[in-house]
């Protein structure tokens, strides 16, 4: 309808003109919006935008929980700004995490909550017509996927239990019952693609990728566990050097007053040597092609993994499994970091790093190729030629394009097109 909808982390939706940006109308729908989980999902038939949101509980006494900062509802608004319905998720505790609403065509809205719960609400209503996935799910167990609806009608669900470790877990979407679960055992963050794969055509496949998510530059690691989680190692260091100056100044004959007074000094030359310390380390870490981290304290012992499952069944299809990932960040954060700090100080827009999940959502296309972005910038390629049940480098079944970034959004498919939006920015787009 030539409108575009957004919502703002103040709980506010708005409706610009695509044509001219005008603001059409603002409505606010919540207490707030959490700052990771802006996706929007749209019914044309109802004439619905619908979008997660913060709802506070109302504040009865003093000892009540404090306020949240994830999203725990659901709220329906028509194209004319107008709130329609809203339904807040059963339990306080369970949030609504890159929330990203699936409408399969029956009428129906299919969400998921980061702890692996699986919902079904008729769009025109809100009505609740089932909650399914991890029956005994805990609030801490977390994920940054959602769900997918097959064109078999199957609901496909990623979610990590205890340990970190990832589940993938199907459903009826007519009923909400389990068709099948498979153990991932690595740590699943990523939502699945459906559909045909090469190798395997007269059947329907389902392809994702697992593995831990890259972390901070390590050069933001360096104030972010000293300054925050924990902040022993700088004030330690800070301690040391004030314990030993305030005994030197002493035999100096400094009186006290004095020597409190210099304290402050002495935490100006620990920060200065500290910044200097951490600037050294990242220019370091770049000479060693991001891998300081892993050398200093260790990479992680698991090699990611893209799998392969028939998508009725859950039965593997096929394995790959990638080398460890020894960085500390994603491919390009650590690169950029100082370059992207120094732009928004001048003004600019955006953020100093990507922070993307490991992988991003494969996408399989209509030969049944399988693309999906990775952590170290490239762009992966798969195609089970023989269709043997193996992936094998070595005849030609592995591609890839390196980016040398990683990757928030998925690829892109249009017939005859291939579209692909880095990290970095810019869109690069092959046609065939």
């Amino acid at each position: 309808d030539g409108v575009l909808y957004s919502v703002t982390i103040t709980g506010t939706l708005l409706a610009l003109s695509m044509e001219t940006g005008k603001e059409l109308w603002t409505v606010k729908i919540g207490d707030g919006h959490g700052t990771d989980c802006a996706s929007l999902s749209i019914s044309p038939s109802e004439k619905l935008i619908i979008s997660s949101v913060i709802r506070h509980p109302p504040k009865t006494t003093e000892s009540d929980e404090p306020k949240r900062e994830t999203n725990n509802a659901v709220v329906a608004v028509s194209t004319k700004g107008v709130i329609v319905w809203n339904y807040t998720v059963p339990g306080s505790s369970f949030a609504l995490y890159n929330f990203q609403g699936a409408l399969p065509g029956d009428g129906s809205l299919v969400f998921m909550d980061a702890s692996g719960g699986l919902y079904k609400l008729r769009v025109s209503t809100g009505e609740e017509e089932w909650i399914s996935g991890i029956k005994d799910r805990k609030a801490e167990w977390f994920t940054t996927a959602a769900v997918v609806v097959g064109p078999n009608g199957i609901i496909y669900c990623v979610s990590n239990v205890a340990g970190g470790r990832g589940l993938l877990h199907a459903y009826d979407l007519a009923d909400g019952s389990e068709v099948w679960r498979y153990d991932l055992k690595l740590q699943a963050m990523q939502a699945v693609s459906v559909g045909a794969l090469v190798g395997s055509e007269e059947e329907l496949s389902v392809v994702l990728g697992v593995g831990a998510n890259p972390g901070f530059p390590i050069f933001m690691r360096m104030f972010y566990y000293s300054f925050l989680a924990p902040p022993f190692v700088f004030w330690a260091i800070f301690s040391a050097v004030s314990f030993r100056a305030w005994q030197r100044q002493r035999r100096q004959g400094f009186s006290a007053a004095k020597r409190c007074c210099r304290l402050p000094l002495n935490f100006v030359l620990v920060l200065i040597a500290w910044i200097l310390g951490a600037l050294a380390l990242h220019y370091a870490n770049l000479e060693l092609g991001g891998r300081a981290w892993g050398l200093l304290f260790g990479s992680t012992l698991e090699r990611p993994r893209v799998i392969a499952l028939d998508a009725k069944s859950g039965k593997e299809r096929w394995s790959y499994e990638l080398p460890k990932y020894e960085r500390s960040a994603t491919a390009g954060d650590e690169e950029q970091l100082l370059a992207r700090y120094l732009y928004l100080n001048q003004g600019g827009a955006g953020h100093p790093i990507c922070l993307p999940d490991s992988f991003a959502q494969p996408v399989i296309s209509g030969d049944g190729t399988a693309f999906l972005g990775y952590q170290d910038g490239r762009l992966l390629i798969f195609r089970d030629s023989n269709g043997n049940g193996r992936i094998e480098a070595d005849l030609g079944e592995v591609g890839s394009f390196d980016f040398g970034h990683g990757f928030q959004a998925s690829q892109a498919l249009a017939p005859g097109l291939l579209a692909v939006a880095p990290c970095d920015g810019g869109l690069w787009v092959w046609r065939d």
